[in-house]
């Protein structure tokens, strides 16, 4: 049935606005197509469609109430006109009826709330897409935010349903799994060990104290060297992080790697 317009809820646009940003074009043009023409859009991504599959039932609901309305309401009573009666007393006046419609507000609300929760756990929050990225850093991905948005894309696409079959209740112990996978396993080889444990204890004392965002720390540098026989450690970094380590050394950094790199020259170059 093909219509001029259709109610597009506060959640789809929810949920489209978690998806990455190549795949809410799709997501879009699904729920609209759907919405106007009833017929559904062919080659999209994953994720897009399953965000489509969970609006589908809204939007059928309301076709099918914009159908009903289109057959018109009950029949009209027919009016006759009285003859005055001088005779008759006067009577309290009655309050109207409630009238009769085709709208049950309680069905209409249960289904926009209970479409919005499908919608919104469906998808993963800024919350849990930053954590995501820690394990994944700290995994030793060459590309940690990459390797979240292949995750995440992953299992929104099932609605969060494990191999076994059964709801993923606990998306960070799901990440940390995925890490471990062999499949996975071949695409770690950023950082050594040794300095990869070290950066992630300055990583947590720096989240525990707060004085800096400590996010920079990990979305901040590309990799780290040591060159000059063993005595200068190099860390290619972000424009972001040069300034946080200019700014903060005297500060904050030099008592981090004058205790974990003692007698090193510590040097790094902004990446660009």
């Amino acid at each position: 049935m093909e219509r001029s317009s259709f109610i597009f809820y506060q959640s789809f646009l929810d949920a489209v606005e978690r998806l990455p940003k190549k795949d809410r074009g799709d997501a879009l043009y699904a729920i609209c197509k759907y919405g106007i023409s009833g017929e559904m859009a062919e080659n999209i991504s994953a994720v897009a469609d399953a965000i489509f599959t969970m609006a589908k039932p809204n939007i059928d609901a309301n076709n099918q109430r914009f159908a009903n309305g289109k057959n018109g309401g009950r029949p009209r009573k027919d009016k006759t006109e009285s003859k005055p009666n001088h005779n008759q007393t006067k009577t309290k006046v009655k309050p109207n009826k409630d009238v009769d419609i085709d709208v049950n507000v309680d069905k209409d609300y249960n289904e926009y709330r209970d479409n919005k929760l499908s919608l919104s756990v469906a998808c993963a929050t800024d919350k849990e897409r930053d954590r995501f990225f820690e394990i994944f850093f700290f995994s030793n991905f060459v590309n940690p935010a990459a390797e979240v948005e292949r995750f995440v894309s992953n299992y929104e696409a099932s609605g969060w349903i494990r191999s076994n079959g059964q709801l993923a209740k606990n998306r960070e112990a799901l990440a940390k799994a995925w890490a471990e996978e062999p499949k996975n396993r071949e695409a770690k080889r950023r950082f050594t060990g040794e300095f990869l444990s070290k950066w992630e204890i300055l990583y947590g004392q720096t989240k525990k104290e707060g004085k800096l965002d400590a996010g920079v720390l990990l979305r901040g540098i590309y990799g780290a060297s040591f060159e000059e026989n063993g005595n200068m450690l190099r860390l290619a970094v972000t424009p972001g992080l040069a300034r946080v380590l200019k700014g903060s050394w005297d500060v904050y950094f030099v008592r981090f790697f004058d205790k974990y790199y003692p007698g090193k020259q510590i040097k790094w170059w902004a990446v660009k």
